[in-house]
């Protein structure tokens, strides 16, 4: 029998990343739903005996004491969704020997816990993750650590596989980083994470929160004219007749009552959040307006009962109607060019803030991004981190220390389920 393996790490190389179904995005509930296919590779596995052999029980000798050679059907078992809400669904787990490497196989669907970000709402994008662990302590006997120096990522472009694309924008490129779980020193867990990004598409709520709001303050602008108020209302310095000044007064009102109820039936189309996106900003704004001309109002009503002329109250009629009506266009101006800024950006994370390195490109057409000032060289078709002392496009990591390897993002092949 040979001796166990000790501290010396296993390296689960992922090979393929496949979205296979994303659906479900739930702002309120912090969660989404997803179909994901995941192959990782044990290299030389096959020439293990231990690790070739059949089942997935952990192993003991004759006289019942482990062996902590396990085979890779325990590896395989161990393997759960690290930020998975209740039990995932696994659809497929099997083993398969590729050359010398073993392959193991996995598919699961699940409803996935993710904490959204939403100040840029609805120019908001968002960063959705798999997180994939293994129940094998870092600090154990049976250490485990992921690698992905020769990934492969396909995200489905159907409407079968994302069900929500007339809502959302989803991005071809996954981000794969490594990571570790667990609160405690003497209990973490090697994770690796495979995170998309989605863009919101803002048509519904442009339509139906942005335009009625503008419209709606724009409306209270159109209150103030020159010719408001004549010689006709004022009939002395102390008393007047109140016509258009109560009409005005009134009109106000309306559209603050409008703006409030409007507000209310939409608002459970809106996230319910404690910070202010940039929705409401906008909407807060429009709504300032339309309360601001109502105080106009009753301050036109104060001024004739104080004895103001019919010209005073003309002149203030035409200021309020320059300031309130320069607000609104400077209003409706940068929310319109913040709006496009944010949306001619590309859909990237927004929780990393990696540089691009556009010259750098992996043969298959990948887009690489390191979050570090080394860049990763190409090699042989392959990733190679030139941080590994005679790394190659087959690094063997069994005796190889941990190291902080940069971050990868791959541009995914996209297909159709």
């Amino acid at each position: 029998m040979q001796p166990p393996r000790g501290k010396r790490a296993l390296f689960l190389e992922v090979r393929t990343i496949e979205i296979v179904k994303l659906w479900g995005i739930d702002m309120p509930n912090h969660r989404f739903s997803v179909e994901v296919y995941i192959s990782l590779a044990i290299e030389g596995g096959a020439l293990d005996a231990d690790l070739s052999k059949q089942g997935c029980a952990f192993p003991v000798d004759e006289t019942g004491a482990p062996t902590f050679r396990p085979p890779a059907g325990w590896y395989l078992e161990q393997l759960q969704l690290g930020n998975a809400i209740g039990t995932p669904k696994r659809l497929e787990s099997v083993i398969i020997t590729s050359g010398d490497d073993l392959l193991l196989n996995t598919r699961w669907e699940a409803a996935l816990l993710e904490i959204y970000e939403l100040k840029l709402f609805p120019f908001d994008k968002q960063a959705l993750t798999v997180s994939l662990s293994i129940n094998s302590r870092t600090a154990g006997r049976l250490p485990v650590q992921f690698a992905y120096t020769n990934a492969t990522c396909r995200i489905v472009t159907s409407d079968v596989g994302f069900a929500e694309s007339d809502a959302y924008h989803l991005s071809p490129t996954i981000v794969i980083q490594r990571s570790v779980l667990g609160s405690h020193a003497e209990r973490m867990f090697p994770a690796v994470t495979f995170t998309m990004t989605v863009a919101r598409r803002p048509d519904y709520f442009i339509y139906n929160a942005v335009i009625p709001f503008s419209v709606f303050s724009l409306l209270a602008v159109f209150q103030f004219s020159p010719q408001s108020v004549t010689e006709r209302d004022i009939v002395d310095t102390t008393t007047a007749d109140m016509g258009s000044i109560n009409h005005r007064a009134q009109l106000s009102l309306m559209l603050v009552l409008v703006a409030a109820t409007y507000k209310m039936a939409i608002g459970n189309k809106l996230p319910a959040i404690s910070y202010l996106t940039a929705l409401d900003i906008h909407m807060l704004m429009c709504s300032a307006v339309i309360v601001g001309v109502a105080l106009q109002c009753r301050l036109a009503n104060w001024l004739v009962h104080s004895g103001a002329t019919a010209q005073t109250l003309r002149d203030v009629d035409t200021y309020s109607a320059v300031a309130w009506g320069l607000f609104w266009l400077l209003l409706q101006a940068g929310y319109a060019l913040y709006a496009w800024n944010v949306k001619g950006r590309d859909p990237i994370d927004p929780k990393l803030s990696d540089s691009v390195d556009p010259d750098a490109r992996a043969p298959s057409g990948r887009k690489l991004v390191t979050s570090s000032t080394q860049k990763l060289q190409l090699s042989s078709g392959s990733l190679v981190d030139p941080a590994v002392p005679g790394a190659s496009s087959r690094t063997q990591f069994d005796d190889v220390p941990q190291i902080d390897r940069p971050r990868l993002w791959a541009e995914a092949d996209p297909y159709s389920a």
